[in-house]
């Protein structure tokens, strides 16, 4: 569900949404309303939640491509 959204500006409405069907689907998997009974499970099972995901996902291909970036850079400065 969240393979390739580290590439996007995804704005913190389209997170909160990604994260609501996530909560919905644990509630009906759980057979529970409850947030704390929710959370509880996030807790035991270390289930992140798609906001940290993402923001996680994000920094590391940011941080990728940054070095893309340098590197043909310095490729194109060393053979030019």
């Amino acid at each position: 569900m969240l393979y390739g959204l580290e590439c996007y500006s995804l704005t913190t409405a389209d997170v909160k949404s990604i994260g609501f069907a996530v909560i919905r689907f644990l509630m009906k998997l759980f057979k529970s309303a409850n947030i704390i009974t929710i959370n509880g499970c996030l807790l035991h099972f270390k289930f992140s939640l798609p906001s940290e995901l993402i923001q996680e996902r994000k920094e590391k291909f940011v941080s990728k491509f940054v070095v893309a970036i340098c590197f043909d850079n310095l490729e194109l400065t060393l053979f030019s």
